[in-house]
């Protein structure tokens, strides 16, 4: 499964959470927070992968996004259970599997 997130089909940081969290089909309590989607993505679960598909994501949010990518990326090298992907329109920027 792959969860594709821009900032037009995730126009608020709230909105990024509800797609994540739809899309991991996650039904317990949730944060909002960035502890709590550290815990999420660490959680063993099957593999996945995000792809932020905008290079302009680190400043969505009222500058949260990169916060949002940080741990991104750190969840991911802790968990090995999902795949990351952030891209420009040009060319690749980070990615873990």
């Amino acid at each position: 499964m792959t969860l594709t997130f821009t900032k037009k089909n995730s126009p608020t940081e709230q909105d990024f959470y509800k797609r994540l969290l739809d899309g991991l089909k996650y039904k317990g309590d949730f944060g909002n927070n960035l502890d709590a989607l550290y815990d999420l993505l660490t959680e063993p679960r099957p593999n996945f992968r995000i792809y932020i598909k905008d290079a302009d994501f680190s400043s969505a949010y009222g500058g949260r996004g990169e916060a949002i990518l940080q741990v991104l990326k750190d969840s991911c090298e802790e968990s090995g259970c999902f795949t990351l992907k952030i891209r420009t329109k040009r060319r690749k920027l980070w990615q873990v599997k």
